[in-house]
């Protein structure tokens, strides 16, 4: 099932569904036959979100409810997983979904936005590779107004 077949939840929680694309792509790199723990907790994370989305398709009440703060929990792992992982792809999908959750306000909970942010930081530092680089990494933030001119 791919992500855009998610009918039921789809209006309800777009959030959720950043989360089923991001894993779904986690899965679909080349990358991941190399980290079998991170294909092991993405193949799991992604297979417990769609029964949850399942099971609260018919109701939209349940819909908007699906990614409580225990649910995230479980979700961030794979995406701190890649973020850690080094691999360019995996590092570029995880920061991408926690990105957008961080800019619907999905990451109500300390810990879940503790660990995000920690996810995306440890994605952005490697003190020791020796190539280390920024990966982009950016949230909407308000627009500033411009200094007045004299």
């Amino acid at each position: 099932m791919v992500a855009s077949q998610i009918s039921g939840a789809n209006a309800a929680n777009p959030a959720a569904v950043f989360v089923v694309a991001a894993l779904e792509k986690l899965l679909a790199t080349k990358e991941i036959k190399k980290l079998p723990k991170l294909r092991d907790s993405s193949t799991a994370s992604l297979a417990a979100l769609r029964a949850l989305l399942d099971n609260a398709a018919s109701d939209t009440q349940r819909a908007q409810s699906v990614l409580t703060p225990q649910v995230m929990r479980k979700m961030l792992e794979p995406l701190q997983m890649a973020c850690a992982s080094r691999a360019p792809a995996l590092i570029a999908v995880a920061l991408d979904c926690i990105a957008k959750l961080f800019s619907y306000n999905v990451l109500t909970d300390p810990t879940a936005t503790t660990a995000a942010a920690a996810a995306a930081a440890s994605a952005m530092y490697h003190p020791d590779d020796a190539d280390a680089s920024l990966h982009d990494f950016s949230a909407p933030t308000p627009a500033s107004p411009k200094p007045a001119s004299d």
